[in-house]
């Protein structure tokens, strides 16, 4: 009887261990792609750019492109609809919290000088 339970716990855990990861990949892979931004209130080099996410065997990475620079994302969390991350520019730490709503999101670039806002849409592929 109780190696029954047993097997039936275990079958248990690694089914809800799969749904997570499914969701963890679902969230992943609505992010994926281009993201066009604009941060009007920054200064003029940082005011537009692009983020892009990608997704390698489930773990989401990500870098801002800006001018011709390339900086990477760190500690992306996903948490439904909210990614925050942050990046290093100019020395710098910058925290990142954005709202995704269907091809578009919104949120706030934080750094010592303040907050800004910043918006974007999903570049559409040609």
């Amino acid at each position: 009887m109780k190696k029954i339970f047993f097997i039936n716990a275990f079958v248990l855990v690694f089914v809800l261990m799969g749904f997570t990861n499914t969701d963890k990949a679902s969230n992943a892979l609505n992010l994926v792609g281009t993201w066009t931004y604009s941060a009007p209130d920054a200064d003029y080099q940082y005011q537009e750019g692009e983020l892009i996410f990608k997704e390698t065997d489930g773990d989401l990475s990500g870098h801002v492109a800006i001018d011709q620079s390339v900086i990477d994302l760190n500690d992306i969390v996903v948490k439904g609809n909210t990614v925050t991350a942050n990046l290093y520019l100019e020395g710098e730490e910058i925290s990142l919290k954005l709202e995704f709503k269907d091809k578009s999101f919104s949120g706030t670039v934080s750094f010592s000088g303040g907050e800004l806002s910043i918006s974007g849409k999903k570049k559409s592929r040609k």
